[in-house]
Formats: structure tokens, sequence, C-alpha cells
């Protein structure tokens, strides 16, 4: 997703509600850099800590 960071580095906010992401580790990506991020506050519904994990194959 480097072209996603690139272009991100304007973005003051990133609303996350009723994503459909699960537990995989093509999407480890996107928790690691909202933790990371400094600039840009990420907020996401439900909490990255609530989130359910679905097993897709």
């Amino acid at each position: 997703m480097e072209s996603f960071t690139e272009h991100s580095k304007h973005l003051k906010y990133l609303y996350i509600y009723q994503s459909k992401l699960y537990c995989h580790c093509d999407n480890a990506w996107l928790i690691l850099w909202a933790k990371q991020q400094r600039q840009t506050e990420v907020i996401m519904g439900p909490s990255k800590e609530t989130m359910s994990c679905e097993r897709r194959t």
C-alpha cells in the first residue's frame, strides 16, 4: 500500500466505521500505520480492540 501512505501525508482525519476488515496478514499494515500516525487522527468504529476476526480462505 505504498501509494496510500504516500498520498496520506496531508490527511488530517480518517474515519473507519463498520468496515469489513478481517484479521489477516494482508490487513496488518493498516493497524500498524494507524498506530504510527502523528498528523492523522484515525478513528475506528468498532475500535480495533473490539473488531471480531473472521477466518477467510
